[in-house]
């Protein structure tokens, strides 16, 4: 399974949301996730969308390249979201403010 989810706190508070999310299956042992510091397209760029893609297809998950795809669309969508808030300072301060001329 390849899905956006929310940020959580901890990794026990992942597991939970995943329970919940799937009640009819075991929570896996592990769960593999991580912070990306650079833009959702240098994610691209870098080949580990596509590593991703080849890993699925490679298992015999080919129907989970589409899952791959929409979570990349919808990273890509909440990145530009985030970008308009930081420019217009919804949510965000700046660290010095511009003096009047």
């Amino acid at each position: 399974m390849v899905r956006l989810v929310p940020r959580v706190g901890s990794a026990e508070e992942r597991f939970r949301e995943l329970r919940a999310a799937r009640p009819h299956i075991p929570v896996p042992d592990e769960i593999m996730s991580f912070m990306w510091p650079r833009t959702v397209l240098a994610f691209a760029r870098s080949g580990a969308l596509e590593r991703i893609s080849q890993r699925f297809r490679r298992l015999g998950f080919p129907e989970t390249e589409k899952q791959v795809r929409r979570a990349f669309q919808a990273l890509v969508r909440e990145e530009r979201q985030e970008l308009v808030r930081a420019l217009r300072r919804d949510g965000y301060e700046s660290l010095w403010e511009r003096r009047p001329s």
